[in-house]
């Protein structure tokens, strides 16, 4: 397992971030066990999955502390000069540390079960409608994320559910950790994780992610064309016991599209003057059928419109009751 592994992080050194997929992307042969995930986990040195997590009933806790946000500026940096898994795109900079306040998040994403509840009460619009959308399978897709939402109706939810969106601060620091998972302030800069896991590739154990079969044919949702059931991958699951914070669906955050972290708050709040985007909200972690090289957790996403995504992950600044 190992050996395919660095085979494919091997194959893919060449290749450019860009939107066209690659014939080298992760296949269903890899990780085909929960053996080999586990054993990938150990390699990329992530918390056992045991570790302490403090957990309120459906939310989790991400306490007080810092982290270094965006993409590391001791990375080679650009697509095509570095392993494609790694490589820093323009909005995934300047690599900067923030401050984030005691803080808990949704450890899944909001189901279409959920939502619906919302959408009863008449407080929330109905999703979308279009193939790939998971409100048109309302019943057979009940514990799926819901997507195909618009951010007025993402909003409403949370707040509904007397929470808010998360800042796009908080969101990455869920995915990735503060500094006490990452080599502590001292070495934090340089190790923070890639993905919620840690380093290694993703595979369909951690992620609901595209895929290639052996002909380099596409397998959206590893091979099932949908999403997957919200919590399902366990293995991917960030320090802080949250899943499916890439791959799965998009996630709107409160903060407006950037094209760079210049002048981006440095306190964990959200970000929402100076907007490069008339469409609000942007949106983090990518979906089902989203490619490994861009499963990072510090990619950035612009709004899509309501046809094309995106799902609901709320968090609060008060503990939940």
């Amino acid at each position: 397992m190992r050996l395919v592994l660095a085979a494919a992080l091997l194959a893919l050194l060449g290749l450019g971030c860009s939107a066209k997929p690659s014939t080298l992307e992760p296949t269903l042969g890899d990780a085909a066990t929960a053996e080999d995930a586990a054993a990938t986990l150990e390699d990329a040195g992530a918390p056992h999955p045991d570790a302490e997590v403090l957990v309120y009933g459906e939310m989790a806790v991400v306490p007080a502390g810092g982290f270094w946000m965006g993409c590391s500026g001791d990375d080679p940096g650009w697509c095509g000069l570095s392993d494609p898994l790694t490589c820093c795109q323009p909005s995934e900079r300047p690599h900067h540390y923030v401050e984030v306040p005691t803080f808990w998040i949704d450890r899944t994403e909001v189901s279409v079960s959920a939502y619906g509840e919302c959408v009863d009460a008449g407080v929330c619009g109905r999703g979308g409608h279009s193939l790939g959308c998971n409100w048109g399978s309302r019943e057979e897709r009940a514990n799926h994320p819901i997507s195909c939402v618009d951010f007025d109706h993402a909003k409403a939810f949370c707040e509904w559910r007397g929470r808010r969106l998360c800042t796009e601060a908080e969101w990455e620091k869920a995915a990735v950790g503060g500094c006490e998972f990452n080599g502590g302030e001292q070495w934090c800069r340089s190790q923070t994780r890639y993905h919620p896991w840690g380093r290694a590739t993703p595979n369909c154990l951690l992620a609901s992610m595209h895929i290639y079969d052996e002909d380099f044919a596409g397998l959206p949702g590893c091979g099932t064309d949908t999403s997957s059931p919200i919590g399902s991958r366990p293995l991917g699951q960030s320090p802080y016991g949250v899943f499916d914070m890439v791959g799965n669906a998009y996630e709107y955050v409160h903060d407006c599209r950037h094209y760079s972290y210049v002048g981006a708050p440095t306190d964990g709040s959200a970000w929402t003057t100076d907007c490069e985007s008339l469409i609000p909200g942007a949106t983090r972690g990518g979906d089902w059928r989203t490619p490994a090289v861009y499963l990072r957790s510090t990619v950035r996403w612009s709004a899509r419109p309501r046809e094309e995504c995106c799902g609901i992950r709320c968090c609060t600044s008060l503990a939940p009751p």
